[in-house]
């Protein structure tokens, strides 16, 4: 596969009734660059004590910016500040004796020497992933998010890389940020941004991912009307999320709207699939993202409960290492993902 630059976050607004304006204003295309006109530079062949200074972090904020199309968009992607992505421009720019980037009304542009650059910079990059093994050189990539997440994607993971090996890691949110700079994975699935910890990261937001409440259809049924108020839900068994950590039982958050302390507690689990198993054998309910009760709703097993005031969206966010996956990977992925979130719609 040919490894162009890593991709950023996107904006991201919560669901509006028109998924149509989700596409157009959510997930708009980065600024074009333009190239400026020719900036006088040293053609000379640098030397190797100016080589010895070449940081590649640097070269990945250099291709951030290049591919957001200003400082302040890959300062957003890197989880960094506008200072420090200026200030990582500038040690390459010294290094390398040239003028790469100039501002401009709208974001950056391109110098001559930066287009120039920028070539030789994807190279060098693309040739240490190689390096380090690459999927496309018979490496595993490494997912890592709720065992929810990793069902959803993993299946299509599969069909948009053919021939990659693939390891799915369950990781309860909470863990996922503690894990990033353990290299133990190479993309983190998670709904919401997780902070990143430096260049060799990059987030995109795929699409938003609605919560509800499911029960089975008994449960439904009685409740009456839909939809229900809150208060009558106070009263009902719910199935609390939690995690294993350092050999002790912790409450999760399952991010539902009835919080915790005013509702009645009963089943308790440690993943969502276990949870919605748990609540098709019982009266007991469960809060969790829809994509996540798909197959259980198909066989009749739970339904939606539909709750006053609940309209609860949050994105689907992809994380991936830079050095690993390539932006044209990282495309195939979210576009797979878009599209079966789109089936699942």
């Amino acid at each position: 596969m040919v490894q162009p630059t890593p991709a950023p976050i996107l904006p991201m607004g919560l669901a509006p009734a028109d998924d149509s304006v989700i596409a157009a204003r959510a997930f708009p295309d980065p600024p074009r660059l333009r190239v400026s006109p020719p900036v006088s530079a040293a053609t000379s062949t640098m030397p190797d004590s100016r080589l010895a200074l070449l940081r590649v972090p640097d070269l990945l904020t250099f291709l951030m910016v290049r591919r957001t199309g200003s400082l302040a968009g890959a300062a957003r992607s890197m989880r960094t500040t506008t200072s420090q992505v200026s200030k990582a421009l500038l040690r390459l720019e010294q290094c390398l004796g040239k003028k790469l980037v100039q501002r401009a009304a709208r974001g950056t542009i391109l110098t001559e020497a930066g287009a120039s650059a920028l070539e030789i910079a994807e190279r060098v990059v693309d040739d240490l992933r190689r390096l380090g093994g690459s999927p496309e050189d018979g490496g595993m990539l490494a997912f890592a998010g709720p065992s929810y997440l990793l069902e959803f994607a993993l299946p299509r993971v599969t069909k948009a890389w053919p021939g990659v090996r693939l390891r799915g890691i369950h990781a309860a949110p909470v863990m996922l940020r503690g894990l990033l700079g353990e290299n133990t994975f190479d993309i983190a699935l998670s709904l919401g941004p997780i902070a990143v910890p430096g260049a060799t990261w990059c987030s995109i937001a795929v699409a938003p991912v609605r919560r509800a409440l499911f029960a089975r259809p008994g449960v439904v049924a009685r409740l009456g009307p839909q939809p229900v108020s809150p208060v009558l839900l106070e009263s009902m068994a719910f199935i609390d999320p939690i995690y294993a950590a350092a050999g002790r039982v912790v409450p999760a958050d399952d991010d539902c709207p009835l919080r915790r302390g005013a509702r009645a507690r009963h089943h308790e689990a440690s993943n969502v699939s276990l949870a919605l198993a748990m609540a098709a054998a019982s009266d007991a309910v469960v809060y969790c993202p829809v994509i996540s009760a798909a197959h259980h709703v198909q066989r009749g097993e739970l339904e939606i409960i539909a709750v006053e005031g609940w309209d609860d969206h949050e994105p689907l966010y992809v994380t991936a290492r830079s050095d690993r996956i390539s932006a044209r990977e990282l495309r195939t992925l979210v576009d797979a993902l878009r599209r079966g979130l789109a089936d699942r719609a």
